[in-house]
């Protein structure tokens, strides 16, 4: 009888060893699986797709050394929000966190980072956006920018970027909102130009003229003088050929054998010259019908007509001040 209790009492004490033992292992491989990998590289940031599935998303953390097991973090998003889609965006990682943690920034769209503003003026060339982006953003790379930015495609807006943003990713974003603008003005305007020759006016629009009413005065004057096979005659353009200004053109600088020089080719320049302004579009589509051929503007911006030379020359002479 003792030996038959003896063995019940050492079998009680496997099944207990083994159960502690069992349980140690799995507390330890829970442990493991949700803890940080030791490829953790930091910083990092992962950017997650608008539109990606939780299995991807979980893939490309484990990828990116995020992450242990790829299965608890969906179940950790899972329990934290259901089968709700996880806020697209640039997830910033400075240190190493367990799995539990990451889902549930995922989860409510704790980046990691805040946004930084970024406000493009309108009429600015590919040059003062890069000048700008270059101060901002320490993952901006110009060559790259130049290489896949066309002039006149950039939308001027305010912006919110992520500090550690792309230049791809800053382009992405400005370009897609100049497509939602134009997208936006199509329904509303008849377009029966070329989109580049309506960019070109525009730019052109936006760096001659201040007012609505203004841009679209000027625009039905060179449009008229294109048609007339006339040169445009405009200063603003220099800005791509020696960096003038109107007050600091010289005669010899009209004959500068040039594209851009609108004083010796006839037809629009090659491209457009800055980014413009919704309001520099519309002009160009929908110019204001005018009996003038001439324009200036004085140091304060205001606008001065003439119907022909003798008139722009007295303009000149009273109201433009070299």
């Amino acid at each position: 009888m003792q030996n038959t209790d003896t063995k019940k009492v050492s079998i009680k004490k496997t099944i207990a060893s083994i159960t502690v033992l069992a349980l140690c292992s799995a507390t330890v491989a829970f442990v493991l699986l949700i803890a940080p990998p030791n490829n953790f590289k930091e910083p990092s940031t992962v950017e997650i797709e608008e539109g990606k599935s939780l299995s991807d998303i979980a893939e490309k953390m484990h990828e990116e050394h995020i992450i242990r097991s790829p299965f608890w973090f969906r179940a950790f998003v899972i329990l934290y929000q259901g089968e709700r889609r996880v806020p697209a965006g640039q997830y910033y990682f400075n240190s190493p966190e367990p799995v539990y943690q990451i889902a549930r920034r995922v989860s409510d769209g704790d980046f990691g980072m805040k946004p930084l503003r970024a406000t493009i003026i309108e009429g600015w060339n590919l040059y003062h956006i890069a000048d700008y982006l270059e101060e901002r953003f320490v993952m901006f790379d110009r060559d790259l920018f130049f290489s896949i930015v066309k002039e006149g495609y950039l939308a001027p807006d305010t912006y919110f970027f992520f500090p550690l943003s792309t230049t791809e990713q800053l382009v992405e974003k400005m370009t897609k909102n100049f497509d939602l603008k134009m997208g936006k003005i199509k329904e509303e305007m008849v377009i029966d130009r070329p989109l580049e020759d309506i960019l070109i006016m525009a730019s052109i629009l936006e760096a001659e003229a201040n007012t609505v009413e203004s841009k679209r005065k000027v625009s039905d004057i060179l449009w008229r003088r294109l048609e007339a096979d006339m040169p445009l005659q405009v200063d603003a353009t220099f800005i791509y050929i020696n960096n003038k200004n109107t007050y600091q053109l010289t005669l010899d600088d009209l004959q500068i054998d040039n594209p851009y020089n609108t004083y010796k080719f006839t037809g629009l320049p090659p491209t457009p010259i800055n980014n413009p302004s919704i309001n520099a579009i519309k002009a160009a589509i929908d110019p204001l019908e005018n009996p003038y051929w001439y324009f200036l503007s004085d140091l304060s911006g205001n606008m001065y007509y003439g119907r022909d030379f003798d008139e722009h020359q007295y303009n000149r002479a009273n109201y433009l001040r070299r």
